[in-house]
């Protein structure tokens, strides 16, 4: 009876997420009225950030997932969303098999370095988009081994490539686009978009 036992649990941010607001008004700027938080892997809010605290948080190159529209809620709740369950669930996936790559065929990266370079999704801030419920999407500047260059440590894509995921089989839809876009990549260099969602088939979006 005299003594206080506590247990105290970390909750580590693994992505960052953009809630819009619902407004009617349409002449508020969007990023005026969009809450960004530090979520945990079970959806709860841990910290919530200002545009300006985001700018110079060491957690501005975690994952960063938007598309979702609501009212205010406080920190510490659990979202309990289903739409966010599958992007958490998503960049998981894609975190995984970077990973699992890395440690399974590492002479391969080594042989492949320049291909390999283009399907690293830890090299680059991903973002996810969950807008759609029934179509998740990656959208993240790629950076091109050819671009590397010591006096420009940025080096991008002129443009953002977007891969629509659907709702499932996550694991077999990045295995598809880890395999082909390499060659897809080369042949068409500004592709705007990668449509996974269809069984055997995959469809190219130009610019």
């Amino acid at each position: 009876p005299d003594e206080i036992h506590l247990i105290v649990r970390e909750h580590r941010p693994v992505a960052m997420l953009k809630i819009s607001q619902e407004i009617n008004d349409l002449s508020h700027g969007t990023l005026q009225n969009a809450n960004y938080f530090l979520i945990g892997h079970d959806q709860r809010l841990l910290k919530q950030l200002t545009l300006e605290e985001l700018r110079n948080s060491p957690h501005r190159r975690l994952p960063l997932i938007k598309g979702l529209t609501g009212p205010h809620t406080r920190l510490g709740k659990r979202m309990n969303s289903s739409v966010l369950k599958r992007g958490l669930k998503l960049l998981s996936t894609l975190q995984n098999t970077s990973t699992d790559q890395i440690n399974k065929y590492p002479e391969r990266v080594t042989e492949f370095i320049d291909q390999y370079s283009f399907v690293d999704w830890s090299s680059q801030k991903i973002r996810i988009d969950v807008s759609d419920p029934l179509n998740l999407k990656i959208s993240w500047p790629l950076l091109k081994s050819s671009e590397l260059q010591t006096d420009s440590p940025e080096m991008l894509r002129s443009v953002p490539l977007t891969i629509q995921m659907g709702n499932r089989n996550f694991n077999e839809r990045i295995r598809t686009f880890q395999n082909i876009f390499p060659i897809i990549d080369k042949q068409h260099p500004e592709l705007q978009s990668i449509d996974l969602r269809y069984e055997k088939r995959v469809m190219l979006i130009p610019l």
